[in-house]
């Protein structure tokens, strides 16, 4: 839902210019390879929207974008608490 509703945000004429990329990893041991797919296409940040499986790696994964120098953002405390730089997340609208 959360990266559903990024990307409909996005296609608002309002939205600023961004695009996203994404790379989608079939368990914990596929996560490493996601995000080097994701550094490869030259991404200028990392964003995770809620993805358990990420999350519970979060503290392993912070370490790559840091080495590439590049933000990474979450929309958990969780991530926060574990090497990302800023959390936001999406204003979901109820009914």
């Amino acid at each position: 839902a959360e990266l559903a509703a990024m990307r409909a945000h996005l296609a608002t004429p309002d939205a600023p210019p961004i695009t996203v990329v994404e790379a989608v990893a079939a368990d914990a041991d596929d996560l490493e390879r996601a995000l080097d797919e994701l550094l490869a296409a030259n991404v200028d940040a990392l964003w995770i929207p809620i993805d358990l499986t990420v999350y519970r790696n979060v503290a392993r994964l912070a370490a790559l974008p840091r080495a590439a120098h590049l933000p990474l953002l979450t929309t958990a405390l969780a991530g926060v608490e574990n090497g990302a730089v800023v959390g936001a997340a999406v204003d979901y609208r109820l009914h």
